[in-house]
């Protein structure tokens, strides 16, 4: 959520174990399409996707972005999730993290 545009920001979205990130890039899906933000560039990692994006400012009170990541579940059992991390590059004020839950358990 965010009440102004804000340009140049990362979320660094970790991945726990027991998933593993299905890279449409390699295998030809068509991503889901995000709503509200602007991704600039996608960095995927074994264990995290950097996002590069730029927020539009609010038209009526807070702007909420979605973002989807097509994930696969690759083991049984609980998964701790770690927070999802927000940081704009060149300010260092401009920083959040959110933590929607702490255990998804995959049977």
């Amino acid at each position: 959520n965010n009440k102004t545009k804000y340009n140049n920001v990362v979320i660094n979205h970790r991945i726990p174990a027991c998933f593993e990130i299905i890279n449409s890039r390699l295998s030809g899906e068509k991503d889901k399409k995000s709503q509200n933000i602007e991704i600039t560039n996608r960095d995927i990692r074994d264990d995290r996707v950097l996002y590069f994006v730029n927020l539009p400012k609010s038209k009526n009170g807070i702007n909420k972005a979605v973002l989807y990541l097509p994930l696969i579940a690759s083991s049984k059992g609980e998964c701790i999730l770690p927070s999802v991390l927000i940081e704009a590059m060149y300010d260092s004020r401009v920083n959040d993290y959110a933590k929607e839950s702490e255990i998804v358990v995959v049977k």
